[in-house]
């Protein structure tokens, strides 16, 4: 008995452990009847200069980012003469365009108001590090060149807008030698 009564207890601690290294290994699931404990990023949050605008504007939501994406190479060509086809001249990355459509909600319109002009406020950044949080590791260096327009007269709008990189490329945030 004694021996079954050890191998029982082994057996319920593999248990835990398995069931430990389960749970850690999810991702946070709230159920729809429980509460929400602290704000969860979106997957696509953009941290400009250190600071993720969801945590600094109240009601302020990323939706999704355009622009990420691999970006297309701009490729110059010539002809020469009555040879068939072109010949490659070069080639480069022009600048990149990320579009960021957010949501933005208040409860009343000075509430709204006073939120979006903190939101022109933190896009108003030259050369800004980007950084999204589904890639925490890289970055992106850009200015915001346009807003796009909210529909008038709502507390709860979608809108957009775009950051310039010049440079076109992502670096990582860790330096390696």
């Amino acid at each position: 008995l004694h021996a079954g009564g050890t191998q029982q207890k082994a057996d319920e601690r593999e248990q835990e452990e398995r069931e430990s290294i389960r749970r850690a290994a999810m991702y946070d699931f709230i159920d729809t009847t429980e509460v929400q404990r602290a704000a969860v990023l979106p997957s696509e949050a953009l941290k400009i200069n250190g600071v993720y605008i969801e945590n600094e504007i109240p009601g302020y939501r990323t939706l999704h980012v355009k622009g990420r994406e691999a970006l297309p190479q701009e490729v110059t060509t010539f002809e020469t003469g009555a040879r068939d086809g072109s010949t490659q001249k070069n080639k480069r990355f022009p600048a990149r365009i990320i579009t960021v459509t957010y949501q933005l909600a208040a409860a009343s319109n000075s509430a709204f108001r006073e939120a979006y002009n903190k939101l022109g406020g933190l896009l108003n950044v030259d050369d800004a590090e980007l950084i999204f949080n589904d890639e925490q590791d890289k970055y992106y260096t850009g200015t915001p060149s346009a807003i796009g327009e909210v529909e008038p007269g709502k507390n709860i709008v979608v809108g957009e807008f775009e950051i310039l990189c010049a440079d076109p490329f992502k670096y990582s945030v860790t330096e390696y030698e």
